[in-house]
């Protein structure tokens, strides 16, 4: 699921955040592990929330654009499509 409707492509260097909503879907909500931290995602059609809840801060890409990710301060990303 996380690499499908997630949209999530990770490595050692980088995480890449793009979740893709089925038709049917109004919004989704996961969370997941990344090197040692937790991170929910809730995607809506508007855009994608993403939040550190723990570990340590780093940058992400989401839909394309950096973002840093710290926690208890979640970053809301406007879908592009």
């Amino acid at each position: 699921m996380l690499e499908g409707f997630g949209g999530i492509v990770a490595d050692e260097d980088r995480l890449e955040i793009s979740p893709r909503l089925p038709g049917a879907w109004n919004s989704l909500t996961f969370r997941f592990r990344y090197r040692g931290r937790l991170l929910e995602v809730r995607a809506t059609r508007e855009r994608t929330d993403v939040h550190l809840l723990a570990g340590e801060p780093f940058s992400a890409t989401v839909h394309g654009a950096r973002v840093e990710l710290v926690s208890r301060k979640p970053q809301s990303i406007p879908r592009t499509w």
